[in-house]
């Protein structure tokens, strides 16, 4: 505004049309190696009004993840999980691309009873959201982080050993890897310098 503060607020902007191809392989490989990948290729159509001012975008936008899973020598487990998602274009600027890494190592020990576990979150500290508004008469750059690298050490002792395989999980603890990958934060502005954060954008 005239005294040069910024607002912050969300407004539902725009409708988005999307279509595209999705690919998924899983391959099991020798004794206890499993990959698996995902890759989506589509394009995405953003349309919206906003006090009387259009907002619109088209964009081409890639999705791609790829998984390993190793089981081996006598109760070692290794898991690693990358994910990567393009540079887009929004409905007033551009969105550069973002990727991440998470591994994690599992060891068994007293004859299965227990599990040590080491898993690392964001392996090359890379996950991160980079977003540039660029209008007439408005320019701005906005880094974005959910959580900087981290690592975590677990150890489980199972009292019920009849219950050990179902209750086994994976190196990280179980659940998967970076489900906040795909969360979308951004801000908008429009030409008098406001800002809104449109989840669509």
């Amino acid at each position: 505004d005239d005294e040069g503060v910024t607002r912050i607020y969300p407004i539902n902007l725009s409708t988005s049309d999307a279509w595209g191809l999705e690919f998924t392989a899983s391959q099991e490989i020798g004794n206890g190696l499993r990959l698996n990948g995902n890759v989506n290729l589509f394009n995405s159509h953003r349309d919206g009004t906003y006090e009387g001012q259009l907002y619109r975008s088209s964009s081409d936008m890639l999705y791609g993840r790829f998984g390993v899973q190793w089981k081996f020598l006598n109760g070692w487990q290794y898991q690693a999980n990358m994910r990567y998602r393009g540079p887009r274009t929004t409905t007033q600027g551009r969105s550069a691309a973002m990727s991440t890494v998470d591994s994690g190592l599992s060891r068994e020990v007293f004859n299965g009873r227990g599990t040590l576990s080491m898993s690392v979150r964001d392996l090359l500290d890379t996950r991160k959201r980079n977003l540039t508004i660029d209008q007439p008469y408005f320019y701005s750059q906005n880094e974005f982080r959910w959580s900087s690298r981290s690592f975590t050490l677990n150890f489980t002792w199972r009292f019920n050993q009849n219950d050990r395989k179902s209750s086994r999980r994976g190196p990280g603890g179980g659940g998967n890897f970076g489900d906040d990958f795909e969360m979308e934060f951004s801000n908008y502005t429009d030409s008098r310098n406001r800002y809104s954060g449109n989840p669509d954008l």
